[in-house]
């Protein structure tokens, strides 16, 4: 997740579009940039400010792997945004018939991924799901 948010930060601020985009809008940039002047930097700065929220996420999911306890509820939690994220990323693209393999190839390993990871993760708990309770107020 930190390379792929890397990696899409570098094109947003760089070349802004890999050729799968180009080849979908059956655009160039120039032909985009005739359409409005601001629409090439509006996309470079929603593909920048994505690949850097991906990237903060990565960062954080590493230090939540490496320094937290692994409990079935931090399992469940990072799951929920899993589905959440990798859904809304994965499913947008067959809805708007953009489903170049090469392009799609990196969201699906990762979502691939996770699921197995989070399935081995919930074979080391027994427990039954519990919601979690504050502690209790002592004076």
């Amino acid at each position: 997740m930190i390379a792929a948010g890397a990696t899409i930060l570098i094109v947003g601020m760089t070349s802004v579009f890999v050729p799968q985009d180009l080849a979908f809008m059956r655009m160039t940039p120039a032909d985009l940039q005739s359409v409005s002047p601001r629409l090439v930097p509006v996309i470079a700065h929603d593909r920048a400010g994505f690949g850097g929220g991906l990237f903060a996420t990565g960062i954080i999911l590493l230090f939540l792997a490496r320094q937290a306890p692994m409990t079935k509820s931090l399992v469940q939690i990072v799951t929920l945004m899993g589905i959440a994220g990798f859904g809304a990323a994965i499913g947008v693209h067959p809805a708007i018939g953009y489903t170049d393999p090469v392009h799609l190839a990196p969201a699906y390993g990762i979502a691939r991924n996770s699921v197995e990871s989070r399935d081995s993760l919930c074979d080391h708990f027994t427990t039954p799901f519990s919601v979690w309770q504050p502690p209790a107020y002592s004076e």
